[in-house]
């Protein structure tokens, strides 16, 4: 019983549980194995990189390195096989010794396609060889400089293609941007000229004259050229206005200009100093003056005070219209005065007639000094008159 006893109570003894400060050291040490093992586990690959690769890369010859020892034993056909697959996959293309020795084997083996074909990988690398014999080398030589010239010329065809590419660029964006007396010009240089005098007719009523003569000029070409006389008088008023002095290459465009100018100053001169006397104006050419003008002048005497005075006033009319002939610039062959006033018949009726009609030749208006010219002679000096009966002396 005792010993059952002390036996049960060993048993009893043993099956106690561990007190709780040794139950915490044992869980410690099964944690510092468990974190030994992940530490060893990450350190394998870690040193096999950082360590172990460069130590064994030493002892590890590379395939270039095994390619130098079996082209050194003179195994070479085994080396190029190597060397060529190095080269062909991007390495080795600057290795000048890899390419000598390729380029030299395929040479010693009279494979010429490949000899140049490594030829062609260094030049293109910009790699210098030293071949032998000396005909190899002068035949890389020659490649190389062929090489160079075909690059150089390469890249200057590129070059000019991207001036001629940014000039077309400059070309668009100016042809987007151009005004439209700028497309008239084009026009006109291309020969376009109808297109061109369709915007010259516009620009000219919305730009000042002065700013712009060349399309005055242009005008009067078109419109001369085309024997549109009634336009070419518009285009030569508006510049007669703006005071423009127009040039022409052509000299008998140019003459033309002037005399129109000539024409249109003393219309206009006339016009001013009789604008209420119902003035008309005609300027022909001369049947018989070739180049120069008949002018037709009508206009209506002004009443007055006395007939004495109105008889006065049509001389001055008269001798006015002779003046501004003279000073006008037209070519004058002949010029003629129609002058009317209202007459009362004997019924008291009144009705304007002719009662004045002068003409004078282009050389007796030359001929008359204004500084010293008296009107009463301004009829005595008429190649013809012609008086109504109330208007003589």
């Amino acid at each position: 019983m005792n010993k059952r006893s002390h036996f049960s109570g060993k048993a009893g003894h043993c099956q106690q549980p561990l007190p709780e400060k040794m139950m915490s050291s044992v869980s410690f040490s099964r944690n510092k194995t468990v974190l030994a093992v992940v530490l060893a586990v990450l350190a394998v690959p870690f040193f096999s990189c950082c360590v172990c690769a460069p130590i064994v890369a030493i002892f590890i010859p590379s395939e270039i390195d095994e390619a130098d020892r079996l082209w050194s034993d003179g195994r070479k056909a085994e080396a190029v096989e190597i060397y060529s697959r190095k080269v062909e996959g991007g390495a080795g293309v600057a290795n000048e010794v890899i390419l000598e020795r390729l380029v030299s084997f395929y040479f010693e083996q009279g494979d010429k396609e490949q000899a140049k074909h490594y030829r062609r990988i260094a030049i293109e690398n910009g790699t210098d060889l030293t071949l032998s014999p000396d005909s190899l080398q002068a035949s890389f030589e020659r490649e190389k400089k062929a090489y160079e010239a075909a690059k150089q010329a390469q890249q200057e065809k590129e070059k000019q293609i991207a001036i001629r590419k940014a000039q077309e660029q400059e070309r668009r964006i100016a042809e987007k941007n151009k005004t439209d007396l700028e497309r008239a010009n084009d026009f006109w240089a291309e020969g376009k000229r109808a297109e061109a005098v369709k915007i010259y007719s516009v620009e000219i009523t919305r730009t000042k004259p002065e700013e712009i003569p060349a399309v005055f000029e242009r005008l009067i070409i078109y419109y001369h050229e085309n024997r549109n006389g009634e336009q070419v008088r518009k285009v030569v008023q508006i510049a007669w206005q703006a005071d423009l002095r127009l040039k022409f290459d052509s000299d008998s465009l140019q003459a033309f200009y002037d005399e129109e100018s000539a024409a249109y100053r003393l219309r206009s001169d006339l016009e001013k100093q009789f604008k209420d006397q119902g003035l008309l104006v005609e300027i022909n050419n001369h049947a018989q003056m070739p180049g120069k003008k008949v002018i037709l002048v009508r206009l209506e005497f002004r009443d007055n005070l006395t007939n004495s005075m109105i008889k006065f006033g049509a001389k001055s009319d008269v001798a006015n219209i002779l003046k501004a002939v003279a000073e006008s610039g037209v070519n004058c062959g002949e010029t003629t005065v129609f002058g009317s006033f209202p007459l009362a018949d004997k019924y008291g009726n009144s009705e304007k007639e002719v009662v004045v009609k002068a003409t004078y030749s282009g050389e007796t208006i030359a001929r008359i000094n204004w500084s010293g010219f008296l009107l009463d002679n301004v009829y005595e000096i008429a190649e013809s008159v012609w008086m109504h009966p109330a208007f003589r002396d």
